[in-house]
């Protein structure tokens, strides 16, 4: 109404009907201001995946960057940032039927640590376990060791649930295992909408990857 466009930087749509009704929104809104562009990124992510690309879209952005070059460099880069999170019990994931390829019961044996990543389709996927959660953060830094790409030349999120301590040593992992990068290393508290889906103590780290 008011004349402007609109860039929507938004989470996975494999995660949510919700973009359904979206679509049929924009459908009656195209036809009321058929001028007007509406430009929608799907991160294919969700929570601190989906904040990396905030960043780094509004970086471009205040850079003056066109929406050309901004679209063009999203639809390279989605599928080169990963994330890998655990999370201390999967009852809260498995109520909100939002994980695939697990049994229920995994998260409540003995401090079993479910490792959970987004796969190129947008979800949420549990690809193993870990006994506790010092083997737990070691996995997460592994696999920012084999699958890094210029982790140096872009951001790296960690995100917590409630779990500062957890948190920085991750972070503490990260900078031991690459001592000669400069990383720009933030960490940032989830959503509460995502935490109520992982519970506390869960912990992930978003990078600049060669594939998800």
């Amino acid at each position: 109404a008011n004349g402007d466009d609109i860039l929507y930087v938004h989470f996975s749509k494999a995660m949510s009907a919700t973009f359904d009704s979206m679509d049929m929104a924009l459908k009656d809104l195209k036809a009321k201001y058929p001028e007007r562009k509406f430009y929608q990124i799907d991160t294919k992510a969700i929570t601190t995946a989906s904040l990396v690309f905030l960043l780094e879209i509004g970086q471009m952005y205040r850079e003056g960057k066109s929406i050309e070059e901004i679209l063009d460099w999203a639809n390279k880069e989605i599928d080169h940032y990963a994330v890998y999170f655990f999370v201390d019990d999967l009852k809260f994931l498995m109520k909100s039927g939002r994980v695939s390829g697990l049994a229920g019961t995994v998260g409540t044996l003995l401090g079993v640590r479910p490792i959970i990543h987004m796969n190129a389709e947008g979800r949420m996927v549990s690809i193993g376990k870990e006994k506790g959660r010092t083997k737990a953060i070691a996995r997460l830094v592994n696999y920012v060791k084999e699958l890094g790409d210029e982790i140096e030349k872009h951001y790296i999120l960690i995100g917590h649930g409630d779990a500062p301590e957890l948190c920085e040593e991750v972070k503490k992992c990260l900078t031991e295992a690459f001592p000669d990068k400069n990383l720009n290393i933030q960490t940032v508290v989830i959503n509460p909408t995502a935490g109520a889906h992982c519970g506390p103590n869960a912990v992930g780290v978003v990078f600049h990857s060669i594939h998800r």
